[in-house]
């Protein structure tokens, strides 16, 4: 998993709440926000999904 670089345009990934569990459609890899900070998370090249606390 890897965060869009914090200086440029956040238009692509998902943008999550703290608490919020996220989940990669390819290969599985599972992360909770434990601080919010802005960036938009991806994992294979694909933006991660929001699969509890929506």
């Amino acid at each position: 998993m890897s965060a869009v670089d914090p200086g440029a345009a956040n238009t692509e990934g998902t943008e999550a709440a703290n608490g919020n569990r996220l989940r990669c459609n390819n290969c599985g890899s599972e992360a909770i926000v434990t601080k919010a900070g802005g960036s938009a998370l991806t994992c294979c090249g694909a933006p991660l999904e929001v699969t509890f606390g929506r």
